[in-house]
């Protein structure tokens, strides 16, 4: 040992000579940096619920939550800054710092702070032949600048959909479900003496999670380096746009078959998760039958469940789709001299949505339990 004595303490020789045939010099790798001022994010939560019973026993049930966020983290590359040209459609033109490379990344805040709104509204009776019922309503507005899908600093900055990359602007967040409806049905009878017999039904109903149309494999083309490379929001013509030319395999016809069938707004830059994917419709049954226990005091019960009954009697339905991760690549473009977008081939039947098998597969579960 060379510096103090014992395990732990000492740099045993040997590492001092493989450290002195390194050769001089530093590394050229990237980096992943803490901003010196990054503050802890934060977030207040603000809650107000109401709940009144009538007089034939209907609860009714009002709650609102508001969450605001404070210092929210997001991830910048430190290396790129903004040429101080823009696109006809006002996107901003990037360029390396001088003697930097892209890669470098800085965990720091953004100087726009999230904010989620959840109103939820609820009525439940039980009524004396065995039958309760829990209708329910929620509505969800988030808004985020960078959802920080990711566990490492290179996918999280480069998976958000964005044309300003140094500061992403407030946007739908990814994990917004707009509406959601519920409904919770359970009858309880006695099919033997004694025993009771518990049916139960839930359902839900919930708008699509946000989703994006994006140009594909285009980043390079405003300067914006990431590993992504294709989370430019789409831009969308007009029928006769001075600002974008079509090569000569460009489909336009099926381009704007897509355009109309989904509603895009004509001479604008489509918004960060500004769709919503199908909604999703989903129904678990559970049976459960009490059995009699082998000496007093014991008891049993047997249970059957179906989770997504809908798939299982059909395989249209109780189907989750959701949009493609970051953004569902439309068009691969570039930019002539002249400044216009040259739309070179449309990726037709790529607006279509995902299916997200885990939550789209039925289930059935038996099982026995037994107290004593």
């Amino acid at each position: 040992m060379t510096d103090g004595e014992g395990p732990g303490y000492g740099v045993p020789q040997f590492m001092y000579d493989q450290i002195d045939q390194l050769p001089a010099g530093s590394g050229d790798g990237s980096v992943n940096a803490i901003d010196p001022d990054f503050e802890m994010p934060s977030e207040m939560k603000y809650a107000l619920g109401a709940t009144y019973t009538f007089e034939n026993d209907v609860i009714v049930a009002l709650d609102f939550l508001h969450n605001q966020k404070k210092d929210t983290a997001t991830i910048k590359d430190f290396a790129i800054q903004r040429s101080g040209g823009q696109t006809f459609d006002g996107r901003p033109l990037y360029e390396n710092k001088e003697g930097w490379r892209t890669g470098d990344y800085v965990l720091t805040n953004s100087d726009k702070d999230g904010e989620s709104t959840i109103l939820s509204f609820a009525v439940s009776k039980d009524f004396d032949w065995g039958l309760s019922a829990t209708l329910g309503y929620s509505f969800t507005e988030s808004k985020d600048t960078n959802p920080m899908t990711s566990s490492v600093a290179g996918s999280n900055y480069g998976h958000i959909a964005t044309t300003t990359p140094d500061r992403p602007g407030m946007a739908t967040s990814n994990y917004e479900v707009p509406h959601r409806f519920t409904l919770n049905l359970s009858y309880v009878t006695e099919i033997f003496d004694g025993l009771d017999t518990r049916f139960s039904l839930f359902g839900s109903a919930s708008d699509g999670q946000p989703y994006s149309y994006t140009f594909d494999g285009s980043d390079r083309e405003f300067g914006d380096s990431n590993w992504n490379g294709s989370r430019q929001p789409l831009y969308v013509p007009l029928a006769d746009d001075p600002n974008v030319v079509y090569d000569a395999g460009f489909d336009k016809a099926a381009f704007d078959a897509f355009v109309d069938s989904a509603g895009l707004a004509r001479g604008q830059t489509t918004g960060r998760n500004a769709e919503n994917a199908d909604w999703f419709v989903k129904f678990d049954l559970k049976i459960k039958q009490e059995i009699p226990g082998l000496y007093e005091g014991q008891k049993g019960s047997v249970f059957l469940v179906v989770s997504n009954l809908g798939n299982m009697l059909n395989d249209d339905w109780g189907v989750m789709k959701q949009g493609q991760f970051v953004g569902n690549r439309m068009v691969e473009m570039s930019m002539n001299d002249a400044g216009q977008y040259v739309f070179e081939d449309f990726n037709d039947g790529n607006e279509e949505q995902d299916i997200y098998n885990d939550a789209s597969l039925w289930e059935i579960r038996m099982g026995v339990r037994y107290t004593f």
